[in-house]
């Protein structure tokens, strides 16, 4: 007997109520929610058992993201750089103006949701020698610290 196929339009449907479909690439979006609720056993809606599907579904109607892990690498390095633009006085509300300074070869020449976690402590760093540049040598205002320690209170 065959199984019966899946109709993935709840998801879809929750996805786009959350408003993540305004985000430029839905799949990317997708394949991320599906490997934190399936613990990066897969990326693909179709691989869900019904129990991870349901799950999923039920943490986007609570509007909660899904995820098996508190801590996430990218997420950290992220906000550590849009901070260090914040105090560069880029509008890091203004997602192009978050983008045009990214684009810029000397910083990364590419968008900054396209930007791994090793590329984002470049730019990281990037941020920290131009305020040190500005704010004038002498002054001991930036201090190079690794990305995964960025927001924890003891560093």
């Amino acid at each position: 007997m065959s199984e019966a196929k899946r109709n993935y339009n709840r998801f879809w449907m929750l996805l786009h109520e959350a408003r993540a479909l305004l985000v430029e690439d839905k799949e990317e979006v997708k394949k991320d929610m599906v490997l934190n609720a399936t613990h990066g056993r897969t990326d693909s809606l179709k691989e869900l058992t019904q129990e991870e599907y349901d799950g999923l579904c039920e943490a986007l109607e609570r509007g909660m993201k899904y995820s098996a892990r508190p801590y996430n690498p990218l997420k950290r390095a992220r906000s550590a750089v849009l901070h260090q633009m914040q105090l560069l006085n880029v509008n890091t509300a203004d997602w192009n103006a978050v983008d045009r300074f990214c684009l810029n070869n000397k910083i990364a020449g590419k968008r900054f949701c396209r930007l791994s976690e090793e590329e984002l402590q470049a730019v990281y760093v990037k941020c920290l020698m131009i305020r040190k540049k500005r704010d004038g040598e002498n002054e001991n205002r930036c201090r190079i610290i690794k990305l995964s320690e960025y927001g924890k209170t003891d560093v």
